[in-house]
């Protein structure tokens, strides 16, 4: 998927998810990120601000 794909909202709230329970499966949530956003063929910037726009930075874990 190449630059200017939008993905729905629904997408957006599955990644993460996704990322949220893949967490405790990696060493550090850089490498859940990395892993999940491989997956799903996004890059992990742009999970990470799907993430942090769902409030979920808060709840990551140091």
């Amino acid at each position: 998927m190449g630059k200017g794909v939008r993905y729905t909202p629904e997408f957006r709230e599955r990644a993460v998810g996704l990322l949220a329970e893949s967490r405790d499966s990696h060493s550090s949530g850089t490498r859940a990120l990395a892993q999940v956003a491989g997956n799903l063929g996004v890059a992990p910037e742009t999970l990470r601000r799907w993430r942090n726009q769902a409030g979920g930075a808060a709840d990551a874990r140091p």
